[in-house]
């Protein structure tokens, strides 16, 4: 088992978490780089935004910047390997191949010798050594995966799926909860609760996060920030800036890039 967090945004983790309580359920999160997460066992039910799948052993999940997920742990152990990295434009034509897909992947087993050189690194190296290594072994894993992959079953919901594309499109316009209901031919009521229940948080607050998200993204490829809180629907900046002094202090900091 390995934690190493490295000063670029790379991290990589061999977890394997005793659960003293079953039906043990992650608070729905995200993270502001990408995130590669390969299942080694573990009764475990995993969640991207409004898909579901019982995971099995050797299926990966690619989890991009922005998008919500959880887990439910329904058995007293859960072993995966995570891998988190930032945007690195020379993944961009293996991730956007990635990106047609679902972000669940079976069959994967015949990666796992590449996953246990991970372990093999950890033990053996050390430093800038160490680092490279688990970087090259880590755009080996992607495009493996492009090879190898297929998309696993899973449960989704088409009522969320609508309600996440039409937040999705329109992130630069005003959104209210009625459009959202309106579209998706729903009351209001019953879109926010199994948008509760499906995705882990509120469907409002959903929104301010992506919004939140575009935003800082537009600022980190180098829109001045008036111009991208603008952009989203922000008064100014310094709107924009309150409401994520807000998304904060709701235990959502993990997200946010403090150099914004």
């Amino acid at each position: 088992m390995f934690i190493f967090n490295f000063n670029n945004g790379l991290s990589y983790y061999h977890v394997d978490v005793l659960v003293n309580e079953k039906s043990v359920m992650s608070q729905s999160h995200v993270h502001d780089t990408f995130e590669l997460v390969y299942f080694v066992k573990g009764d475990v039910y995993f969640t991207v935004e409004q898909k579901t799948r019982h995971l099995e052993s050797g299926d990966f999940i690619l989890i991009a910047p922005g998008m919500y997920h959880h887990v439910i742990v329904k058995s007293n152990e859960y072993e995966r390997y995570v891998i988190r990295f930032p945007f690195i434009k020379f993944f961009q034509d293996l991730y956007d191949y990635l990106n047609t897909k679902e972000p669940f992947f079976t069959n994967c087993q015949k990666l796992g010798p590449l996953i246990s050189n991970l372990d093999d690194y950890a033990q053996k190296y050390e430093g800038i050594v160490l680092e490279s290594l688990m970087r090259s072994e880590l755009l080996k894993i992607i495009a493996m995966l492009c090879y190898n992959a297929n998309n696993a079953p899973q449960i989704g919901s088409a009522l969320i799926d609508d309600a996440i594309k039409y937040i999705n499109l329109h992130l630069q316009d005003t959104i209210y909860l009625d459009e959202i209901a309106a579209h998706c031919k729903v009351s209001k009521v019953l879109l926010s609760n199994e948008f509760k229940e499906t995705v882990g948080i509120t469907i409002m607050n959903y929104v301010a996060m992506k919004k939140a998200i575009a935003t800082m993204k537009a600022i980190n490829n180098g829109m001045k920030k008036g111009e991208a809180a603008r952009k989203y629907g922000y008064n100014d900046y310094s709107t924009f800036y309150r409401g994520y002094q807000k998304l904060k202090d709701m235990k959502y900091k993990s997200l946010f890039d403090e150099s914004v």
